[in-house]
């Protein structure tokens, strides 16, 4: 959206990252570019996923450091599948 209209969104106004933490949202935009579809929407990051791209780099990310990536994951996929509004009651054809 940001790329189509060129103004920016209000939820991208934030706070910004703290420099300490910038290696982590590396690593996940790493993973986030790598990510596959389940056809409906992106497929969240799997276990495997996330370990195969520490051993791939030579990285041992401690506890913290996959639980943030874990929850950016979540925040990622929230943010790429709009909620739904409740469907419409259907009308049957009357008989």
């Amino acid at each position: 959206m940001w790329q189509a209209t060129g103004q920016r969104p209000k939820e991208l106004d934030g706070p910004s990252l703290p420099e300490s933490l910038d290696y982590i949202w590396r690593w996940f935009i790493d993973l986030h570019n790598g990510r596959g579809s389940s056809g409906f929407g992106p497929a969240a990051l799997t276990w495997p996923d996330i370990g195969w791209y520490f051993q791939l780099h030579g990285i041992r990310p401690l506890s913290f450091e996959l639980d943030l990536i874990k929850r950016l994951d979540m925040v990622a996929i929230k943010a790429a599948v709009p909620d739904k509004a409740p469907a419409a009651p259907r009308q049957g054809k009357k008989r």
